[in-house]
C-alpha cells in the first residue's frame, strides 16, 4: 500500500529532550516531501510553538496541533479548522475554578495566557507554546470570551482531582486528562488539560486525511505518548519510539529500536512503511 500522509509527534519523537531534530530524522522528512508524501505533525503543543519547526523543515501541509482541537496552515499560520470549549458550559468551568483555585493557563489561539498565580509553572506549560501573556485574574479576563481552545490547570493532586471529578459529574460536554510530570525541574506537579470532548490527535488527522482526499488508512503516524495512541490505533501504519510506555507501544503496529535520546525513529518509520 502506498500512504499519502505521514504524521509525527513532536515532544519525544521527533524532538530530543533538549527540543532538537536529529539530522537523519530531518533528511527523512524532507526526502518525504520530495517524493510527493505529505508530512504533518501531530502535537498537543500550540502552532505558535511549532511553526518554526515546520518552517525549518519545509513542511508544508496543513499541522495538527493542540492534539487535534487545531488545525494550522503553518505558511500563513491561518487557523483551518479549531473546537473551542463549548460557550454554553463556560461559565459554570469558570466557577468550578472559582471554587478550585489551582493555577490556571487559557489556550488562545496562538498564545496561553495566565495570571500570578501560574508564575512558578509558566516555564513548565511553556512547552505548548512560549508566547505567554501574564493578566491579572485570568479567570476574569476575557480569554475566556475570544473562543478558548482549552485549558490546562496545576497543583496538588487532591485538588486537581477534585476538579477533574467535579468537571465529569457537571458538564459531560468537557474532557480532561490528569497526569504527573516527569519533566526535569517539575517533577511531581500535577496538571490537567481541559478541552471539548472528541478532541484527539486520530480525530485531527483524518480531518486533515479527508481535506487531502484519502482517509486514516492512507496515513502513517508515529509518537511515544498517550495522546498518541489514538492514532497509533487509527493510522493505516503506526510505530511507537522505544521509550514508549506498554500501554502506548501495544496500540501501534510496530514499536521502534529507536529512542528520543538516540534519534533516528521517524526516518525508519518511514523506510519501514516503504516510503523511503
Amino acid at each position: 500500500m502506498s500512504f499519502t500522509l505521514f504524521a509525527t509527534d513532536l515532544d519525544g519523537t521527533l524532538l530530543s529532550s533538549r527540543g532538537k531534530v536529529h539530522a537523519e530524522d530531518a533528511a527523512a522528512l524532507r526526502e518525504l516531501q520530495a517524493r510527493g508524501v505529505h508530512v504533518t505533525f501531530a502535537t498537543g503543543r500550540m502552532h505558535s510553538g511549532c511553526s518554526h519547526l515546520a518552517q525549518e523543515l519545509g513542511i508544508t501541509t496543513p499541522l495538527v496541533c493542540l492534539d487535534g482541537g487545531q488545525i494550522v496552515d503553518p505558511q500563513t499560520r491561518a487557523p483551518l479548522h479549531t473546537t473551542p470549549l463549548p460557550e454554553a458550559h463556560v461559565g459554570d468551568l469558570l466557577a468550578l475554578l472559582r471554587d478550585a483555585r489551582p493555577a490556571t493557563f487559557v489556550f488562545q489561539a496562538d498564545r496561553i495566557v495566565h495570571d500570578g498565580a501560574g508564575d512558578r509553572a509558566a516555564p513548565y506549560v511553556s512547552i505548548w507554546t512560549r508566547d505567554m501573556h501574564r493578566v491579572d485574574d485570568v479567570l476574569g479576563h476575557s480569554s475566556f470570551a475570544e473562543q478558548a481552545l482549552g485549558l490546562v490547570t496545576v497543583g496538588e493532586e487532591a485538588r486537581i482531582r477534585e476538579l477533574e471529578v467535579a468537571i465529569h459529574a457537571e458538564l459531560p460536554a468537557l474532557q480532561t486528562a490528569a497526569f504527573i510530570s516527569s519533566r526535569a525541574g517539575f517533577e511531581g506537579v500535577w496538571a490537567m488539560l481541559i478541552r471539548s470532548r472528541g478532541i484527539s490527535k486520530a480525530a485531527g488527522l483524518e480531518r486533515l486525511a479527508a481535506e487531502l482526499g484519502g482517509t486514516m488508512d492512507d496515513v502513517v503516524a508515529v509518537g511515544d505518548w498517550l495522546n498518541d495512541v489514538s492514532m497509533l490505533r487509527a493510522a493505516g501504519r503506526s510505530f511507537a519510539m522505544g521509550q514508549a510506555p506498554p500501554e502506548v507501544a501495544r496500540e501501534a503496529d510496530e514499536q521502534l529500536p529507536q529512542t528520543e535520546a538516540t534519534g533516528g525513529g521517524v526516518a525508519e518509520a518511514a523506510r519501514r512503511a516503504g516510503l523511503l
